[in-house]
């Protein structure tokens, strides 16, 4: 906050502020390295030469640009969007009237305002921008530059997140064609773009073609960076993904015990990554039906989140869910209800009594009531979930129709 009031400060007196450089442009948004991510976006790679800055017409007006960039910067990294992009916006305002409007400066803006709306999920925004930043890139550097793949890259994340996969795949392979040339069938980011590429098709449940482009990103990951690489561990676990969907289980789980094993080994046994891959192992024997092997997977995928998020952290209210409902198939009822009772009380907690989540965690304590013989509190769970969604989304939304069919159901027996 200090360091951001002393900023503020500079901006309001700029008048007395020499020319100062201008910030770098936020690093690409980082994906959790294990759980089969969506397509990455990387930040466009930096020219071949640098570009000389374009003559300042008023050195007050650039250090106020430096000034806001400089702010944005800081609120981007700290997950702080919307003030990331208004301080991005204030910059561009000032660059726009005094610089070409092909300015690598302005283009470096229009690309962190671009990623800025990716991390809100705000893909046509992100669209809008990234393609600001294209027309710069291919402009000013031609249609081969690595800086034009990323923008590529970019613009076909946007529209993976919007669930326009064929779109996406356009820009994607776009991208891969430009590294191919530029840095050789071998290197890491050639890898990434086939990564992206087996996401959009594991997404179109096309696992064959996923599980293919996984392969071709493996064997560069294993190449250029060794078998113990976070990418490789990435990857792994993307395929398991994947032969989930084939629903061939046995391949699953040992793609996600190969990337585990990296995990472990490279964070230790504490590590929110390595809880994760714990929680997709469990889900794989659920689906499985080897419900004691995914019960134990997924008390340990819990301790891990209790130890690194706390005790009422979303996370752990999911990770009790998982547990219920696999005690739950197992035939331990009285233990599936107190998963369940242990997550209604942290979204009681963190949501309040009328939020939808709570009334669907209601719905499931009473269902575990009900499997327990204990009718009367599975009804009054069960009514406590009714007047949720009845004030939320009246009698007509599937979730009322749901309860109320529970409610029926319980009452006939």
């Amino acid at each position: 906050m200090i360091k951001h009031m002393e900023k503020l400060l500079v901006v309001l007196s700029i008048a007395l502020l020499l020319t100062g450089c201008r910030g770098n442009a936020p690093p690409e948004p980082k994906l959790p390295q294990v759980a089969p991510p969506p397509p990455t976006t990387d930040a466009p790679a930096p020219p071949d030469k640098k570009v000389a800055p374009a003559p300042q017409p008023d050195q007050e007006v650039s250090a106020a640009a430096a000034a806001y960039d400089s702010l944005a910067k800081d609120y981007y990294d700290a997950g702080n969007y919307d003030k990331a992009i208004a301080y991005y916006e204030k910059a561009l305002a000032i660059d726009l009237k005094t610089l070409d409007p092909e300015h690598p400066q302005i283009a470096a803006t229009y690309n962190n305002v671009g990623l800025a709306y990716l991390h809100k999920r705000n893909h046509d925004k992100a669209l809008e921008y990234h393609e600001k930043f294209l027309a710069i890139q291919l402009k000013t550097f031609g249609p081969e530059h690595p800086s034009v793949a990323g923008a590529y890259n970019n613009i076909g994340g946007a529209y993976f997140n919007k669930g326009e996969y064929d779109e996406s795949i356009g820009y994607y392979e776009k991208s891969l064609a430009i590294k191919l040339k530029q840095l050789g069938s071998d290197h890491p980011g050639v890898a990434a773009a086939y990564n992206n590429i087996g996401s959009i098709y594991d997404n179109k449940r096309e696992y064959d073609l996923a599980i293919e482009y996984y392969g071709k990103a493996q064997a560069i990951n294993l190449k250029a960076l060794g078998p113990k690489h976070l990418n490789v561990a990435t990857t792994h676990s993307n395929v398991a993904k994947s032969y989930v969907g084939k629903k061939q289980f046995d391949q699953a789980i040992e793609f996600y015990g190969k990337s585990l094993a990296i995990l472990l080994e490279t964070h230790g046994p504490e590590h929110t990554a390595v809880g994760i891959i714990y929680d997709k192992v469990g889900k794989a024997y659920v689906d499985q039906a080897n419900f004691d092997q995914a019960i134990l997977f997924q008390e340990k995928s819990l301790a891990i989140k209790l130890n690194t998020l706390g005790p009422e952290h979303p996370n752990v209210a999911a990770a009790y869910n998982n547990l219920g409902s696999a005690c739950e198939s197992n035939g331990e009822h009285d233990k599936a209800l107190r998963y369940k009772e242990k997550e209604l009380a942290i979204w009681l907690k963190t949501l309040g009594r009328d939020h939808p989540v709570v009334a669907i965690a209601y719905n499931n304590v009473g269902t575990a009531y009900a499997k327990t013989g204990d009718k009367a509190k599975a009804k009054v769970s069960l009514l406590k979930a009714k007047g949720i969604f009845m004030k939320k989304f009246g009698p007509g939304h599937p979730h009322t129709k749901k309860t109320l069919s529970l409610i029926e159901a319980l009452e006939k027996e």
